[in-house]
């Protein structure tokens, strides 16, 4: 009863509201992910993907460059190189995931646990150029509470790590895209960012919502766009399962 109060308080307050007012490069073929942080920035980590760790980088400002991925179905696991007591170099596990076989791109989001500072979670999800379409939006929802989101008309509560595509590829005279962010907090949804954006069918965006101590809010806001592009088209077969 509670979550149903919740969501209508949140579309009636979506439908009151005012608004206020990438990083292109070709993709290679095969299988690849990239990578992105939330808090998150090293050099220092690889992948093993085979008999041999492969460097990688987690940037939180830009997706990365593309890494081959070669594997199947078993979870890609993430390590940093040590030394031990012997003076030999070892891997340590700092994170895994395993990679949705339907698809062919990822875009893996690390982020940090709480409580584990050796650790780091991922967030894997679907690339392809099918997964998100042009002039499309992706919010990603990094915060330890739900989230709505009203983008155009379109509405959506999402869940802690949960995500929410708007599409308007079919929506040829849109001109301009008001955006409403809430925080539910008790029975209350509260407004906590507003925008207005432009719809450009030659990019597709990525939108992560994310906790922040430079806001009055405490939540940031981040927008990453990138050329249609950059996904080619035609894409590889999945991995058999």
């Amino acid at each position: 009863m509670k979550s149903n109060s919740l969501t209508a308080l949140f579309l009636l307050l979506s439908g009151l509201a005012l608004p206020l007012g990438a990083q292109p490069s070709a993709a290679p073929t095969g299988r690849h992910f990239r990578t992105i942080g939330v808090g998150v920035n090293t050099t220092e980590l690889f992948y093993q993907d085979g008999a041999n760790p492969e460097p990688f980088s987690i940037d939180s400002d830009r997706r990365s460059v593309f890494f081959e991925y070669k594997g199947g179905l078993a979870p890609l696991v993430f390590v940093k190189m040590k030394t031990n007591a012997d003076g030999k170099k070892i891997t340590v596990p700092v994170a895994q995931v395993t990679l949705d076989p339907a698809f062919t791109r990822w875009l893996l989001i690390f982020h940090p646990i709480p409580n584990q500072p050796e650790k780091l979670g991922v967030v894997a999800l679907d690339d392809d150029a099918r997964s998100v379409p042009p002039g499309g939006y992706r919010f990603v929802n990094f915060l330890p509470i739900q989230a709505g989101v009203v983008l155009g008309g379109k509405k959506q509560i999402i869940s802690p790590q949960g995500s929410f595509i708007a599409d308007f590829s079919t929506e040829k005279n849109t001109a301009v895209l008001p955006l409403q962010v809430y925080l539910f907090k008790g029975d209350s949804a509260i407004p906590i960012y507003s925008n207005v954006w432009a719809p450009d069918a030659r990019k597709r965006s990525l939108v992560l919502l994310i906790p922040s101590n430079e806001t009055p809010s405490g939540v940031d806001v981040k927008y990453l766009s990138e050329s249609v592009n950059v996904i080619p088209a035609e894409e590889p077969k999945p991995i058999k399962q």
